[in-house]
């Protein structure tokens, strides 16, 4: 006959191997939803970082834009017509303030270009009544101004193709 110890030795075994057979289901149930929760939420940062880079190009573009209408029109002495579309500031600022904070220094080299080239801007209104020479001086600052924006949007795709990587 068994000893009545043995029985509670027995159905503790049972019970201690139940436990921890439930422990480990839990806890891999629990790391499995945290990796999909992680390549969620990076997902997600990927597809934000994405239209932060076509906002940029889309900025980008525009300035391209605004610099050839603004050399056509002058050259052929008509006054200045934008005929871009809005430039999306506010929505860059607001993709990389949620999704891209390390980005804020490529972004002030934006607006920073964004103003000067602004400046220029506010040159060309009613030029197209000046003289020769204003007209050279005038596209001598432009191109400069023009490749200033140019070189301040690549430096933010590159640093937002850098960030994309973090999230891999």
């Amino acid at each position: 006959m068994s000893e009545p110890g043995s029985a509670w030795i027995g159905l503790a075994g049972v019970i201690v191997g139940a436990l921890i057979g439930g422990g480990g289901a839990w806890l891999n149930s629990f790391l499995q939803d945290r990796r999909q929760r992680k390549q969620e939420r990076d997902k997600l940062h990927r597809e934000k970082l994405e239209q932060l880079y076509e906002a940029v190009s889309q900025l980008k573009q525009s300035y391209i834009g605004d610099t050839a209408s603004s050399i056509a029109t002058l050259a052929k002495r008509e006054p200045y017509k934008n005929i871009d579309s809005p430039v999306p500031i506010e929505r860059l600022q607001m993709l990389v303030g949620l999704y891209g904070e390390t980005l804020q220094p490529q972004l002030a080299g934006i607006m920073k270009a964004r103003d000067n080239y602004a400046q220029i801007l506010i040159k060309r209104v009613g030029l197209e009544r000046g003289t020769d020479l204003e007209i050279r001086q005038f596209f001598g600052e432009l191109q400069p101004l023009s490749l200033g924006m140019d070189k301040a949007c690549e430096e933010m795709q590159k640093a937002i193709v850098e960030l994309s990587k973090s999230y891999m």
